[in-house]
């Protein structure tokens, strides 16, 4: 019996495609921002960067463009398998979505940018 084995793309494999989806769509790429919160540096390191405000579970991208719903996008980029989601992600989703912003979980490339294009479906 031959076992076949399935490639899931890794984190930032997905990020760089959906970067290059981005890369192609004129009226966001330049407003769209990732927020690099997976930087190890270590415990001297993560002390520095959250003394300077970063701060935990915050989303992956974030897109500066308001729509007549919503404030802005967020998008914390998960693989499409073999993903956690941490108490500081789901506190940050929650919380974002409470005040205004639209803030979705997305499970691969494909879904955040299907999250996007909706997303841009209600601009004024």
């Amino acid at each position: 019996m031959v076992s076949r084995r399935i490639i899931v793309p890794t984190e930032k494999q997905e990020h760089l495609a959906f970067l290059d989806w981005v890369a192609y769509q004129p009226l966001i790429r330049e407003l769209i921002v990732h927020n690099a919160n997976e930087y190890d540096g270590g415990v001297i390191g993560g002390a520095k960067r959250k003394r300077m405000g970063i701060k935990k579970g915050l989303p992956d991208f974030t897109l500066y463009l308001p729509t007549k719903l919503h404030h802005g996008l967020l998008i914390e980029l998960k693989r499409i398998k073999g993903y956690k989601i941490s108490p500081e992600q789901l506190w940050w989703n929650k919380t974002l979505n409470s005040l205004g912003y639209s803030a979705h979980f997305c499970y691969g490339s494909a879904s955040a940018i299907l999250v996007t294009e909706n997303y841009l479906k209600n601009l004024g």
